[in-house]
């Protein structure tokens, strides 16, 4: 949880070893974590120079321009990662939900499907961002469809 001090040390870790791949994709998680984005993507962005292959750091670089809102960019980035990992789980549901905010029902639809069917729960990992779908909706001035809305809602 000592962020500013994780990036201090990543930091010395890539002076000293600067093709470290794993220690970018670290920070870039560091700096993640305290909100700044554009530094975490600098960071992802390296890691992957460093190792093309590395499926979190495309998911997690996918996540961090999520956060900024740039979804197209966002899914991008998670269909990078799925390719380079197709059991990734994680990665079909952060597309999910990036599609969700660009009104791509279908994909979103598609992409949850996937991901439930390799274990994720994604009413767990949607409450994670809104309290419900009428949250979502809410925040982002959209209506899910009534099947969309029936998969991210709690069963009683």
């Amino acid at each position: 949880g000592d962020y500013d001090r994780a990036i201090e040390d990543l930091s010395r870790a890539i002076a000293f070893k600067p093709d470290l791949a794993e220690a970018y994709s670290s920070r870039g998680v560091a700096y993640a974590n305290i909100g700044d984005y554009d530094l975490a993507i600098i960071d992802y962005t390296r890691a992957i120079t460093l190792n093309s292959d590395d499926a979190q750091s495309y998911n997690n670089r996918g996540v961090a321009h999520y956060k900024k809102r740039d979804y197209d960019r966002a899914i991008e980035d998670y269909t990078k990662a799925i390719e380079r990992k197709p059991d990734f789980a994680e990665a079909y549901y952060n597309r999910a939900e990036a599609w969700l905010h660009l009104g791509e029902w279908e994909n979103a639809r598609s992409n949850l499907t996937v991901a439930v069917a390799m274990g994720v729960d994604i009413i767990g990992g949607f409450r994670n961002e809104y309290a419900s779908v009428p949250d979502f909706e809410q925040r982002n001035g959209v209506k899910l469809p009534e099947d969309l809305a029936a998969m991210l809602t709690p069963q009683q």
